[in-house]
């Protein structure tokens, strides 16, 4: 009698269980487990003697996955890169003349864009997005980055983004359907 109790309360935890869960719905929560109590000695650390982590017997956490200091430096503490700066090609240059794009040692990366865009081929190739930004090339050039590259809209003569996926499938592995890459990639290595 008392095992059929114990076994009837665990049915109905798991039932009550199963049902609270499964009414309640929280997006993009996350739930952290640690294998630990959660102590951590005056490093920030704590010991992990089973090596449960992988990561050695002395590991860190504090909010992030656990990781290690190499060199008593903090991944997570490391400075992100910044944006790359962007060079507007200037369409009035001639085609032999291309920005600047070394790019200082304190400097953020410059990305010349100039081997897949032309404002005015670009708006002769669009003339919907003529019709609304004329022949302005600074305003061509700010739809080509925000609109045409995700569209897969071609800059240039010289550059279709469908032929360059299709022809490097090494990339698609990589880029996926994220068009502008491709159109960046090919910048970064031809300009």
């Amino acid at each position: 009698m008392k095992h059929a109790a114990k076994q009837l309360l665990a049915l109905t935890l798991a039932l009550f269980l199963s049902l609270s869960v499964a009414s309640v719905h929280v997006p993009d929560a996350s739930i952290t487990v640690s294998a630990h109590s959660g102590r951590t000695d005056s490093r920030g650390g704590h010991h992990d003697y089973k090596n449960a982590s992988g990561l050695g017997s002395y590991h860190y956490h504090h909010g992030y996955p656990a990781h290690l200091h190499e060199n008593g430096i903090c991944p997570y503490d490391a400075p992100q890169p910044e944006e790359p700066e962007i060079t507007v090609p200037d369409s009035s240059a001639a085609s032999s003349e291309t920005p600047d794009t070394a790019a200082s040692a304190d400097a953020a990366i410059t990305i010349d864009y100039t081997p897949v865009f032309d404002a005015a081929f670009y708006a002769a190739a669009n003339p919907d997005v003529a019709a609304v930004y004329g022949a302005d090339s600074s305003l061509l050039f700010q739809h080509f980055l925000t609109s045409g590259m995700q569209e897969g809209r071609q800059g240039n003569a010289a550059f279709n983004v469908w032929s360059y996926r299709s022809e490097n499938p090494d990339l698609e592995a990589v880029f996926g359907g994220d068009l502008p890459q491709y159109y960046t990639y090919y910048c970064m290595i031809n300009g």
